[in-house]
C-alpha cells in the first residue's frame, strides 16, 4: 500500500508542472484576447496572475502595453524597461519606450531610444531632435494663465466647444445604472454630451445633460454647432454587426434643434461607413466646409483630417488635407477659427510628448501652411487636445491628462495675461437668432387688455357688417354698440404712472451687490443661477452710487452691524494642520477661487490657511465644497463684519434673507 502511494505521488509530481504550464498558457490567451478587445483593466489582473506562477515574457509585455494604453506612463515605463533587454532586436519596443519616457519628461533617455529607432525608420529623427527643443516649446509659457475648470470631474471630461450661452463638452460623469450595458463593461467609461452656461462673475452654471435624442447607451461626443446653433454635429460610437462579431465604429450624426433646448432624432452623415471610423466634425463659420477625422483607406497614417464642401444641400466627396497636415500618426479634434486657422491635435509631429496641439492656416491657393506647435503651457508632456479659442484669440479651452488633474482627462481654461477682455463674447461667431420675448407681469396685463380690445373691435366690425345687410336687426343690435365702456377701461391703465415713481431707497439692492465681478471661474449653484434675474429689476439699477455709500457709512457707524449690512464678507478657514501636511503649491491653486491666500501659524495647533474674501454666501459655500473635494476636510466658512471674524452662523444670515 505504501509503495502504491509513493508511485502515485511520483506520477503527480511528473505531471503537475505540465498542468501549471497549460493553465498559464490558457490564461495568457484569455488575457491577450481581453487586450485585443480593448478591455485593458480586465487584462491586467490576468497578466499579473500569470507572473505569480511563471516568469513569462509575454505577460510582462502585456502589462507594459496595457499600462501604455491606459496612460499609466510610470507603470508602462517600468515594464518596458524589463522587456527591452530580453528583446533587443524589436525596434517597436524602443519606439514605445521612447514615447513613454518623453511623456514622463525624461527627454535625454527618450532621445537615445528615438535615435535607436531612427536606424529603422528615419522619420524618428525629428522626435529625437524635438527632445533638444524643449526650451523652445516652453519660451512663451509666461504669456498664458491656465487653470482647470470647476466642472471637471474625476472621470473623463474633454471636447469643449463654444455654444451661444456657454460651453458644450463630453463627460463620463453620469453614474451607471446596475445591470446596464455601461455597468457591465469593466472599462466603465461611456461619455455623454453636457452643457454649462456662463453666468455673471465669470462663473458656470451646473452642467446639464443635453436634452433630446442625442445621448445614447454608448459614447457620444465630441460635438460642434452650425453658425446659428440650430444644428448639432456630433460623434457617436455605434455597434455594427459584422459577420459573427460586433465591431464599434465612430460615426458622425446631425441633429436639428427642437424647441428651445432639445435635439431631434439624429441623421447619419452620408459618408459614414462600417469599414472605417468618421468623427470629430467641425463646420467652418460660414457652414460651407465640414472638417472631420477618419481612418478610411488612402490616408497617411492612423487617423487623418478630411474636409467636404457644401454643394446646395449635399456634401462633396471627402478630401484629405494632405501630407503637410497629416502624418503617420493620429490627427484629431479639428477646430477651424474664423481667421482661417485650423487647430488640431497630433502625435505624429515633434512636440513635448503625447498629443500636442498644432496650428496651420489656409492659404489663398488652397494649400496649408507648415503646422506650428503652439507650445507650453497649452501643450505638455502628456496628451493635450480638443483645443478651441475665441474670436479675439485671447482665451479658450482645451483638454489634457497632464499631471495635477482630477481624472483621466480634464478640461482647462486659458487666457493671455497681457490681454484685457472688456466684453465677454462667444468664442464662435454664432449668428444671432431671434430671442424668445419674455414679458413682465405688467406687459402681460397690457397684452391681455389689447387682446380683449381687438376681440371687441372684431365683434363690432362683424355687427356693423351684419347691420348693413339687415337693417332691421341693426336696431336690435344697436344697444350692443353702447358697451364701448370697456374701452374706457383703459383708464385703469394707471399703472403707467409707475414710470414716474422715484426709486425706493431700501437695502434690498445690497443683496445684489454681494455678487463679486472679480470672482474667478467657479461653479455657481443652480439656486444662485435661478435668482440671477433679480439684477434686471428697476429697483437695483436705479439705486444711485450716493445711496450705496450712505448705506455703507451708516452700517459702519453702528456698534452692532446688521447681518444684512454690505460690509459682511466670508472667508474659508482650512485647518489647522501640521505644517508638513500643507501642500503650498496646492494652496496657491486656490487663488483661482478668488482673493488672496493667508497663512497663520500656531506652535501648538499648527498651520491654518485662509482663502477669500468672498462676498456671497453661495460662492463661499461652493469654495468650501471645492476645497474639501481636494482632501482638506477641515474647511469651514467664517463670517466677517468690517474685516473682523465673528461667530455668526451662515444659517442665521440665510434666515434673515441674505444671499
Amino acid at each position: 500500500m505504501i509503495r502504491l502511494l509513493l508511485v502515485l505521488a511520483f506520477v503527480l509530481c511528473q505531471f503537475s508542472p505540465k498542468l501549471d504550464a497549460q493553465a498559464s498558457k490558457d490564461l495568457l490567451k484569455e488575457a491577450n484576447e481581453l487586450y485585443e478587445a480593448g478591455k485593458y483593466n480586465s487584462a491586467i489582473p490576468l497578466f499579473r496572475e500569470i507572473l505569480m506562477k511563471d516568469n513569462i515574457l509575454d505577460a510582462k509585455l502585456g502589462l507594459a502595453n496595457c499600462h501604455r494604453m491606459l496612460k499609466n506612463y510610470e507603470e508602462a515605463e517600468y515594464w518596458y524597461e524589463l522587456v527591452l533587454p530580453l528583446r533587443p532586436n524589436n525596434p517597436e519596443l524602443k519606439l514605445q519606450l521612447a514615447k513613454i519616457e518623453q511623456s514622463n519628461e525624461k527627454y535625454e533617455e527618450a532621445k537615445k531610444h528615438f535615435l535607436d529607432y531612427a536606424k529603422v525608420d528615419a522619420s524618428a529623427q525629428q522626435f529625437a531632435d524635438a527632445c533638444d527643443r524643449v526650451d523652445e516649446f516652453k519660451k512663451d509659457s509666461d504669456r498664458y494663465q491656465v487653470q482647470m475648470v470647476p466642472f471637471s470631474t474625476t472621470g473623463t471630461d474633454f471636447g469643449p466647444m463654444f455654444s451661444p450661452k456657454g460651453i458644450l463638452f463630453c463627460s463620463a460623469r453620469k453614474p451607471q445604472k446596475p445591470g446596464s450595458m455601461q455597468a457591465a463593461d469593466p472599462q466603465g467609461k461611456y461619455t455623454d454630451l453636457y452643457y454649462t452656461e456662463k453666468v455673471p462673475g465669470n462663473a458656470y452654471a451646473k452642467p446639464m445633460r443635453l436634452k433630446g435624442k442625442v445621448n445614447s447607451l454608448l459614447n457620444d461626443g465630441p460635438a460642434s454647432f452650425s453658425n446659428d446653433a440650430s444644428q448639432l454635429l456630433f460623434t457617436r460610437n455605434t455597434a455594427i454587426k459584422n459577420k459573427d462579431k460586433t465591431v464599434h465604429r465612430l460615426q458622425i450624426y446631425f441633429s436639428e434643434l427642437k424647441g428651445e433646448n432639445s435635439w431631434d432624432k439624429p441623421v447619419p452623415f452620408i459618408y459614414n461607413n462600417a469599414k472605417y471610423n468618421t468623427g470629430h466634425p467641425m463646420l467652418s463659420p460660414d457652414n460651407t466646409l465640414l472638417f472631420f477625422v477618419s481612418d478610411m483607406e488612402g490616408g497617411y497614417g492612423g487617423t487623418d483630417l478630411y474636409f467636404c464642401e457644401r454643394i446646395d444641400t449635399f456634401w462633396s466627396e471627402p478630401l484629405n488635407l494632405g501630407p503637410k497636415v497629416n502624418t503617420a500618426g493620429d490627427e484629431l479634434f479639428p477646430f477651424f477659427h474664423p481667421d482661417g486657422t485650423l487647430y488640431y491635435a497630433s502625435d505624429g509631429l515633434p512636440g513635448l510628448g503625447g498629443l500636442d496641439v498644432f496650428a496651420t492656416k489656409l492659404e489663398a491657393g488652397g494649400s496649408w501652411t507648415e503646422p506650428k506647435n503652439i507650445g507650453a503651457p497649452l501643450n505638455s508632456a502628456r496628451d493635450d487636445f480638443s483645443f478651441i479659442i475665441n474670436e479675439e484669440n485671447s482665451a479658450g479651452y482645451f483638454a489634457s491628462n497632464r499631471k495635477g488633474g482630477l481624472g483621466d482627462d480634464d478640461i482647462y481654461y486659458f487666457k493671455l495675461k497681457d490681454y484685457n477682455v472688456t466684453k465677454a463674447k462667444s468664442g464662435y461667431p454664432f449668428k444671432k437668432r431671434a430671442p424668445k420675448k419674455v414679458l413682465t407681469p405688467e406687459q402681460k396685463k397690457k397684452a391681455k387688455q389689447k387682446e380683449r380690445q381687438l376681440a371687441l373691435a372684431k365683434k363690432k366690425a362683424a355687427a356693423a357688417k351684419k347691420a348693413k345687410t339687415n337693417p332691421k336687426t341693426a336696431k336690435v343690435k344697436k344697444p350692443t354698440t353702447k358697451p364701448q365702456k370697456p374701452a374706457k377701461a383703459s383708464k385703469t391703465k394707471k399703472p403707467k404712472k409707475k414710470k414716474s415713481n422715484k426709486p425706493i431707497k431700501t437695502q434690498k439692492p445690497k443683496k445684489e451687490e454681494l455678487a463679486n465681478e472679480n470672482q474667478s471661474t467657479i461653479l455657481l449653484p443652480e439656486s444662485q443661477k435661478n435668482k440671477e434675474p433679480e439684477t434686471d429689476k428697476p429697483s437695483s439699477t436705479s439705486t444711485s452710487e450716493n445711496t450705496k455709500t450712505e448705506i455703507i457709512e451708516k452700517a459702519e457707524k453702528t456698534e452692532k452691524p446688521s447681518p444684512k449690512g454690505s460690509n459682511i464678507t466670508y472667508k474659508v478657514h482650512i485647518g489647522p494642520y501640521p505644517s508638513a501636511e500643507i501642500n503650498q503649491s496646492e494652496m496657491e491653486r486656490f487663488k483661482d477661487l478668488g482673493g488672496e491666500i493667508e497663512y497663520t501659524d500656531d506652535p501648538i495647533k499648527g498651520t491654518s490657511v485662509i482663502v477669500g474674501t468672498f462676498e456671497a454666501i453661495s460662492i463661499s459655500e461652493y469654495a468650501q465644497t471645492f476645497i474639501k473635494g481636494k482632501g482638506y476636510k477641515k474647511a469651514k466658512v467664517i463670517v466677517y463684519i468690517g474685516g473682523v471674524p465673528t461667530d455668526i452662523k451662515l444659517k442665521t444670515l440665510k434666515k434673515q434673507g441674505l444671499k
